[in-house]
């Protein structure tokens, strides 16, 4: 039977509040008895107190009853009610007016033969005799006060049996197979022991204070710290003291009345029983000898009393009783020994189960290996019955193990395991705590506040249930499991965390790769910058020369000579101007595109040549797609290189499929153009140079190799990615990444030239630090008509100006000392309208966008001189006509 303590009430305080009403519910004393019991004293006059008692016939009976019994008469039969009195005196009387109501009144719905009656008013009687019997030797003045204390000190347990009857007695069945402690049991069931619950009731009846501390505390050594002992009879003369001294009489009968009567139950601690009672009379001072002079004498003052009682024991039954008992008590205590031996196999078996499961469970690197290792280690070795397991595996899924009659069950769905193993499971995967439902012990697997899963185990109805000792070591296997469930999802993290760090190191790896070809490639640019700068200089003089030669000469074989020099002049400009574009591309200008529109326009451009090549053009176009942030010009001019690229990759096959995709890519807010070809592909180890200028695959003569790096320029202006991947002999695709609108960044549009009004003068003004070019135009605007003066540098050039007046200047941009948008920002300040050509030859974008903002005209080397002439024409006759 489980413990009625454990499952008290759901609100403690609830369940006391109830049962103080249900005792000050009980039944009172007769007025005859509050009387009795409140008013009456040994010194009280024995007519009225006669008088009082014969108002009740039972209560009469009862004294001329005891009158004339052994234990008082010895003189005759007593008839008269006043002289019966005399001879039990008051103390008594109040006993057998206590007795008669507790029995036929308090417990009038109790048979008489209850073994849980008789037990009781024996416990009492014998109390109170023993009580009697140590007053009559340490304190005579409280021998009937001791008398009726002992037989009402368990009042009480009365109580509790007639407020809480089918509670109370399971709470002393258990108690008594157990040999837990009753009070213990009592406060835990009911919120208060009953000795509180017979202060309550002792109290109510109107009973003096010291019979209500006997009820109360006589269980609570701790209540005599201040009694001094039984010492000399003057220290006795305060009533505290004899308060004190009656609970100790109490006390110490409770005790040995218990050892006399075999009458205590319980576990082997309660052996010391003998030794509690001395330990006590040497706490109130009683030497050991009144304990033995008192022992032999209860059995027969016992017998004396008992007909009183309706209670049927001699001295000899008395004696039989207790004898019987203690044969009980021996077997009991031989069968709880070899409950405990048996209890300590199992749990020598729980702990070596235990040591081998966790050998087992320290090479285990699965969920499914601990699983096999519980069912072979534990569920196997301990020979369980039926057996359940639940992990919750990192899959979020949930794996069991079932295990009934030294059989497993097949891993799956549990509730198509047989009956008596579902049984068991009566809450899954819920578990919080240890919990025990009958024959069922419920362990959490639990390790650093995570939980991992549940283990159930239940032994045969007909065996014992489990020991502490054997739920501890349970405990332990639980927690070995918990504990390397738990070593099993750090390895995971682990490995999870390690993954990731490899991804990184791959991300960042890549991305300190991209910015190391991001510096290269903006170092060759700033050098093909230089060069070409350095080249266009003496280009421009020969250049001009031969435009100057070709228009003097007349011989037709001469001039066509000179053309072609010209045009390879002009077609080494284009190089060069490539080469200018992508060391300092020009910023796009911004706007909303179609994408899908470019593409087709493009396509269908490139048409016939892709026909002429056997080039089959696939396109797929996402009809969705957003509008993004491009150059129109230069977004066509970025297709076009990449499709002439994918077509130059198809030629030696003899033609291929060009496929042009369109896609949104979400989880990056941009749009990707995707170009690839059936073509030869890419050498791998060529693959991260394929953007650098006047690199190339194709064959010698047949490119320049600066087609990708344009495209390269042109996505970075856009602020957008370019990606390749190839494979040599199969395909290459190139993936091009567009910023949406939500994110890009319009850059400034260049201006168109602006109007200029110019003031008057007659002379031209060259400024240029190179002396051939100074010279050739200097020479080709006075064959024009023009008067020419020259300035090798900028400040000579202001200095000249400052001195003299000027229609028009011819400015270079790069120059030593002073460059010259310095120049004209101070000709600008100092002359404003004189109109101004500057001439350059490495001037950026963000350059002639000043240049513009000036107000001046921007052309670049090497120039044309037709060019040239025009616009200084058109300027002074723009001059003349303002």
């Amino acid at each position: 039977m489980d413990n009625p303590a454990a499952t008290p009430a759901t609100d403690a305080s609830d369940s006391l509040r109830e049962l103080i009403r249900a005792v000050d519910a009980l039944p009172s004393p007769p007025p005859v008895a509050v009387t009795i019991l409140s008013s009456v004293h040994e010194s009280s006059d024995f007519a009225e107190v006669a008088a009082l008692t014969a108002s009740d016939p039972a209560l009469t009976l009862k004294v001329l009853k005891l009158a004339n019994s052994s234990a008082y008469n010895r003189q005759g039969r007593i008839a008269s009610l006043d002289k019966a009195l005399v001879v039990v005196g008051v103390a008594a009387l109040k006993s057998i007016l206590l007795g008669t109501f507790i029995r036929g009144k308090l417990l009038a719905d109790r048979s008489p033969s209850d073994p849980i009656i008789l037990d009781f008013w024996k416990h009492s009687l014998g109390c109170a005799v023993t009580a009697q019997l140590l007053a009559e030797r340490l304190a005579p003045e409280l021998r009937e006060d001791a008398f009726v204390a002992g037989m009402i000190h368990d009042l009480g347990k009365a109580a509790l049996l007639v407020a809480r009857s089918e509670a109370y007695e399971r709470v002393l069945d258990y108690a008594a197979r157990t040999g837990e402690d009753l009070s213990e049991c009592e406060r835990v069931a009911f919120g208060a022991d009953h000795g509180l619950a017979g202060k309550w009731l002792a109290e109510s009846w109107g009973l003096p204070p010291m019979l209500v501390d006997a009820v109360w505390l006589h269980h609570q050594a701790d209540a005599l710290s201040d009694f001094p002992g039984f010492g000399k009879r003057g220290k006795r003369d305060a009533r505290d003291d004899q308060a004190n001294a009656l609970l100790g009489l109490v006390m110490l009968a409770d005790r040995l009345c218990r050892e006399a009567m075999v009458d205590y139950s319980g576990s082997l601690g309660d052996l010391e029983s003998p030794l509690k009672s001395a330990s006590l009379a040497a706490r109130l001072q009683i030497k050991p000898q009144v304990l033995d002079d008192v022992r032999p004498l209860i059995a027969q003052r016992f017998a004396e009393r008992a007909d009183l009682y309706d209670i049927s024991m001699d001295a000899a039954t008395f004696y039989a009783e207790a004898l019987q008992r203690a044969n009980g008590k021996l077997v009991s205590l031989s069968v709880s020994g070899t409950r405990e031996q048996a209890t300590l196999a199992r749990s020598r078996q729980v702990l070596e189960a235990a040591s081998r499961l966790a050998a087992s469970l320290a090479t285990a690197d699965t969920a499914e290996k601990m699983l096999d290792a519980l069912a072979n280690d534990v569920f196997s070795g301990l020979d369980c019955p039926r057996a359940a397991a639940f992990l919750a595996a990192e899959d979020e899924t949930s794996r069991a193990l079932g295990w009934l009659d030294g059989r497993r069950l097949a891993t799956g769905d549990p509730t198509t395991w047989p009956a008596p193993l579902r049984e068991m499971l009566t809450f899954p995967q819920t578990l919080k705590k240890e919990q025990r439902h009958g024959d069922i012990l419920a362990l959490p697997l639990q390790f650093a506040g995570e939980r991992f899963g549940d283990v159930f185990l239940a032994r045969p109805l007909s065996s014992c249930p489990f020991s502490e000792q054997e739920a501890a070591a349970y405990r332990q296997i639980a927690h070995l499991m918990a504990a390397n469930l738990h070593r099993l999802a750090l390895a995971r993290q682990l490995a999870q965390r390690a993954e990731e760090l490899s991804s990184a190191l791959g991300r960042l790896s890549k991305a300190r790769e991209t910015a190391m070809q991001a510096e290269r490639l903006a170092a060759v640019g700033q050098l093909a910058a230089g060069a070409a700068h350095e080249i266009n200089n003496p280009l421009s003089i020969v250049y001009a020369r031969a435009q100057l030669m070709e228009h003097k000469e007349q011989d037709t074989a001469k001039k066509r000579s000179l053309r072609q020099m010209m045009e390879q002049i002009e077609r080494i400009t284009g190089i060069l101007q490539n080469l200018m574009d992508f060391a300092r591309p020009a910023p796009p200008r911004l706007r909303e595109t179609s994408l899908n529109d470019t593409v087709e326009k493009t396509l269908s451009l490139l048409a016939d040549a892709m026909g002429a090549s056997k080039v089959r053009v696939e396109r797929d176009l996402d009809q969705t797609l957003p509008r993004v942030m491009a150059d129109p010009a230069q977004l066509q001019s970025l297709i076009v290189n990449l499709c002439i690229n994918a077509q130059h990759a198809m030629q030696h096959k003899g033609g291929g499929t060009l496929s042009v995709r369109t896609r949104n890519d979400p989880d990056k807010d941009r749009a990707l153009l995707v170009v690839r070809d059936t073509g030869m592909g890419i050498k791998k180890e060529v693959l991260n140079r394929i953007f650098e200028p006047f690199f190339t695959t194709k064959e010698a003569g047949k490119g320049t190799g600066l087609g990708l790096s344009i495209c390269y320029g042109i996505v970075q202006g856009h602020g957008g990615s370019i990606d390749i991947e190839s494979e040599e002999g199969a395909f290459t695709e190139v993936v091009v990444g567009f910023p949406l609108p939500s994110l890009g960044k319009s850059a400034p549009v260049s201006r168109e030239d602006p109007e200029t009004r110019h003031g008057g003068g007659a002379d031209v003004l060259v400024v240029d630090d190179e002396a051939h070019i100074r010279d050739i135009l200097s020479e080709a605007l006075t064959a024009e008509g023009f008067s020419v003066d020259t300035a090798k540098n900028g400040h000579e050039a202001l200095q000249r100006i400052s001195s003299g007046r000027y229609r028009l200047v011819l400015l270079d941009v790069v120059m030593p000392r002073l460059d010259g948008l310095s120049v004209l920002r101070a000709l600008v300040a100092k002359r404003p309208g004189l109109p101004v050509i500057v001439l350059t030859g490495l001037a950026g974008q963000a350059e002639m966008r000043q240049i513009a903002e000036l107000g001046a005209v921007c052309l670049t080397k090497p120039f044309q001189m037709d060019e040239i002439l025009s616009h200084v024409r058109r300027l002074l006759a723009g001059e003349q006509d303002s």
